[in-house]
């Protein structure tokens, strides 16, 4: 199946992201996205960014 990660994340998270796409038994989506939020939180700290909120990967099954 095909994928789409974001391009609005940064260049390591698109990374990480894709990782995780390619090889989900090595790159745990939990872990990622708890490392994502607190990325946020520490650059935007004056902002209330929940990332539960986003899709950061279109997988085939949001596609059909």
């Amino acid at each position: 199946g095909q994928y789409v990660v974001s391009t609005s994340l940064p260049v390591a998270l698109r990374v990480a992201y894709t990782a995780h796409c390619v090889y989900p038994e090595l790159v745990d989506l939990d872990v990622l996205e708890d490392f994502h939020q607190r990325f946020i939180d520490d650059i935007y700290a004056n902002h209330d960014i929940d990332l539960d909120q986003l899709q950061f990967i279109l997988t085939p099954g949001m596609m059909a």
